[in-house]
């Protein structure tokens, strides 16, 4: 368990670092390319580990968090990541009133399902 609490922590602060950054360069894109090489660069036991924080992040409350887990989610095409979306899908749908901005991250975890579905 304790690999797994290291990982998890090198990548929040790889997230962080580059979301500091992104933010100098004024390219908040970056974060998410910068993810996306990071993940492309793990081995099997590593994709496996990071495959878990993005399911936590994708399960936070904090929309960045999520938002960036989606992405690598949708451009690695994570499909361990299915009961992560559903379960997220299933809080989304909860939401009474939902916002432009729930109602556009429902549409996005739908287009993500359909596409990793086997």
């Amino acid at each position: 368990m304790m690999i797994y609490e290291k990982f998890r922590h090198e990548m929040k602060n790889f997230r962080q670092r580059e979301i500091e950054r992104a933010k100098q360069a004024k390219e908040m894109n970056l974060v998410w390319i910068n993810l996306e090489k990071l993940y492309s660069r793990f081995d099997v036991d590593e994709t496996k580990l990071a495959n878990r924080v993005i399911d936590e992040w994708l399960q936070s409350e904090d929309s960045s968090l999520r938002g960036d887990a989606e992405y690598l989610i949708d451009s690695c095409n994570i499909r361990t990541a299915k009961d992560g979306l559903v379960k997220l899908a299933s809080r989304l749908l909860e939401v009474v009133n939902p916002s432009i901005v729930v109602k556009h991250e429902l549409e996005k975890v739908q287009r993500i399902l359909t596409k990793i579905a086997p």
